[in-house]
This record gives C-alpha cells, sequence and structure tokens, in this order.
C-alpha cells in the first residue's frame, strides 16, 4: 500500500509505470480525497480555490462512511486523504471517519490516513489525536524564510504565519511518534534564495520522518519561475548535497486511477482536486445513503 519507495541516494520517488497503473484498476483498493471543508484561514497569493463551499455536509460524512461500508468486505486496503480548504478547521470530521473505518477493518486490511494541512491548527494535542486515530501522513508548505512565507501565505486578515507553523512542525519532531512529513516547497523565481536559505539553516529537515518535495507555482502571472525543469532540478541537487530526502513526483496521476475519487463538501465526486470548476471533473455524486452516481461518460474521458 506503499505510495513512495527510498532510494539510496536519498530520493524518495513515487512508484510509477506499469504496476501503478496497474494498481489504479484494482477493485480491492479504495482511495478517497475529501474535502473536509472549502474554507481556509489562510489567504495564499497563489491559491486557486474560490471559498465558495463550506464545511462537509453531514450527508456527505454518512454518505462517505456507508459507500466504504458496502465496499470494505472486498477492500485490501483504504486510504483516507484529507484536504480543503484547511481540513484542520474541523477535525473532528477527520477523527469521526477514520474511527469510523477502523471499526469496519478485518483482519489483514490496511487502513491509511493522510492529511494536506497548511499547518498552523497542528499543535501538540491535536497532533496527537491524529496519529493516534491513524492519520499518519502529514503535508505542509513552507515558501521560504519568513519574510517570504508570510508574504505568500498570511492569514485571512494578513496576519503572518511563519512561526506558528515552524513552531508546530518542530513539536511534531521533538515526540517520538510514527508518522510521515512531506515539506513543500512551492517556488517562484522571486522567492528562490529564500527557499536555499531555508534549506541552509534549518537542518531538522534532516529528521528520517521528513521528505522534501518542491513544486513550482503554477497559474499564476506574477509568481512564476522560469526554466523551471532546470531550476527545481537545481533544489532536488543542493537538498540531496545536505543530506535530505527528496520526494520527486512522477508515473500515473492519482486522478487517472479508476479508484481514487475527490469528494467535495458538498457530495460531487471529482477526479482532480486542482481543476475545482471544471465541469468536466465533476464525474458523480455520493449521496446520503451509501449510493454513488457516476457519470461513465466523464469517467471514460
Amino acid at each position: 500500500m506503499s505510495c513512495s519507495v527510498r532510494k539510496d541516494n536519498g530520493v524518495v520517488a513515487e512508484q510509477g509505470g506499469f504496476e501503478e497503473w496497474l494498481q489504479g484498476l484494482r477493485n480491492d483498493y479504495l482511495r478517497l480525497i475529501v474535502f473536509v471543508t472549502e474554507q481556509c484561514n489562510f489567504r495564499c497569493v497563489y491559491c486557486y480555490e474560490t471559498f465558495r463551499v463550506g464545511r462537509i455536509r453531514p450527508e456527505v460524512v454518512s454518505g462517505i462512511k456507508r459507500w466504504i461500508g458496502r465496499r470494505m468486505p472486498g477492500l485490501r486496503g483504504v486510504r483516507l486523504s484529507f484536504f480543503g480548504g484547511e481540513p484542520l478547521l474541523y477535525p473532528s470530521v477527520i477523527v469521526e471517519l477514520m474511527q469510523a473505518v477502523w471499526a469496519m477493518r478485518r483482519e489483514g486490511q490496511v487502513i491509511l490516513g493522510d492529511v494536506t494541512t497548511n499547518g498552523y491548527f497542528l499543535g501538540g494535542k491535536l497532533a496527537r489525536t491524529l496519529i493516534s486515530n491513524g492519520v499518519k501522513g502529514f503535508q505542509i508548505a513552507i515558501d521560504g524564510l519568513a519574510s517570504w512565507h508570510n508574504r505568500f501565505r498570511p492569514l485571512r486578515g494578513g496576519q503572518p504565519t511563519f512561526s506558528v507553523v515552524v513552531r508546530n512542525i518542530l513539536g511534531l519532531l521533538a515526540t517520538d511518534y510514527s508518522f510521515s512529513l512531506v515539506v513543500r516547497f512551492n517556488v517562484c523565481d522571486q522567492n528562490f534564495q529564500s527557499v536555499v536559505r531555508f534549506l541552509e539553516r534549518y537542518r531538522w529537515l534532516a529528521d528520517p520522518r521528513i521528505a522534501i518535495h518542491f513544486h513550482a507555482v503554477f497559474g499564476h502571472e506574477v509568481w512564476r519561475l522560469c526554466d523551471a525543469g532546470r531550476r527545481l532540478a537545481e533544489l532536488r541537487r543542493i537538498a540531496r548535497e545536505m543530506g535530505y530526502r527528496v520526494l520527486e513526483l512522477g508515473g500515473v496521476c492519482y486522478s487517472c486511477q479508476a479508484n481514487v475519487f475527490v469528494v467535495r463538501a458538498d457530495g460531487r465526486l471529482q477526479k482532480c482536486t486542482v481543476a475545482l470548476d471544471d465541469d468536466r471533473n465533476t464525474v458523480g455524486v455520493v449521496r446520503g445513503d451509501g449510493s454513488i452516481c457516476l457519470d461513465q461518460s466523464k469517467m471514460r474521458a
């Protein structure tokens, strides 16, 4: 059920190719990427979300649990990935769904939980609660040193966030919890050198539970990374030379896998977490009774 492999050169590479494509067709595996809420306490300058939808509806939560319950007897593994907005605005939803799936688990079944968060609410008590309920994967973005990060990723009211996010990460690393953390750097021409200086200054990135991922800011006219392929490769080289684990994404995109669905907070089923307003991305709906209605023509597209 692992989605990555460790190489001796310090690179953590996503499994890809024919094997991953086949896994995407398996009936004994189900991954749901759940929008806990489509609201956020941050207002990142490059964000593509519109915040028109709020907290996930109770009937959608019920539908997810019943959907998984119907599928559970034939599954070898379930992965719940919590997304937003900022999913930790409503951590009780995450705990409710994880506990429900664990209660359904049969011997030999693998249950995985992970969350993509801005890290602002990931304090010690909440981190402990999530991990104890099976959420053991985290992704947090940091966009360079404080000046650039605070410019790119402020609170909704414009206040800085860097110190709180870093403090929460350090608190997590100070524990002996078993978890994995992807620290993602969104890179453009303006903050490139700040990202390099962050790598040089914050050596806690070498913790074996951390993998680093570099991604060019996309879809924004101002915050662009010229010659992105070469410059991202340069960052990966620098990070590896510092002894950090580097995550390189590749292979088959999750949106192309038949057994992966994005569940919007209003119950819409989609395949991609980026093209949220593209009608082609909406392939169906999950109902409160756990039944799903799919547009097969879109699923085949």
